[in-house]
């Protein structure tokens, strides 16, 4: 149960990482992108958390080599997704709209480094992703046993409703207006 979640969170972690890029690229383009859907912290973010809080609980023995190479990976993703936050972002004007906190539009050359830098992040991407599946096939062959050693646990969830099949029909809870 626990190396299955543990699985899982590797999904869903995979999964914002393609998100964000799909909005990077979105902004990159010239489409307006809400501010918030980025995390300029990269432990912030879903990947980040679960890199540095989970992923690493593996980084002894096989894991160790291939968890530094994801993550100077990472880093250098990071490193080229602030630049293009910075500017689309942090653009302030200057004077008295710099006070207002007006921000100004991105010329013409930033967009251009913007555009080369997602291209560079794109071949990150897959070099990370690459990284995750043989991450993934290591955490598969993997006994349960192993996982609840390194302290990984599973989250609490709640406890599934009573279904018919589980309850005596005379004692069933009816639900609604028209109950029992």
């Amino acid at each position: 149960m626990i190396k299955e979640k543990c699985l899982h969170r590797l999904h869903q972690a995979r999964t914002s990482h393609v998100r964000m890029l799909n909005a990077l690229k979105l902004l990159v383009s010239g489409l307006n992108v809400d501010e918030s859907q980025f995390k300029p912290n990269l432990t912030d973010t879903v990947f980040g958390k679960w890199f540095y809080e989970e992923a690493m609980l593996f980084s002894i023995g096989n894991s160790r080599m291939h968890l530094d190479e994801m993550e100077s990976l990472l880093l250098t993703f990071n490193d080229q997704f602030t630049k293009i936050y910075q500017i689309y972002f942090n653009n302030k004007s200057g004077g008295f709209g710099g006070l207002l906190g007006l921000k100004k539009k991105a010329s013409d050359a930033e967009k251009e480094l913007a555009h080369r830098l997602y291209d560079e992040m794109v071949v990150l991407s897959d070099q990370i992703k690459q990284k995750l599946r043989v991450f993934e096939s290591q955490l598969l062959s993997m006994s349960e046993e192993k996982f609840e050693e390194l302290g990984c646990t599973a989250e609490e969830e709640p406890e599934p409703l009573p279904t018919a099949a589980d309850t005596d029909e005379g004692t069933r809870y009816q639900y609604g207006a028209r109950g029992h």
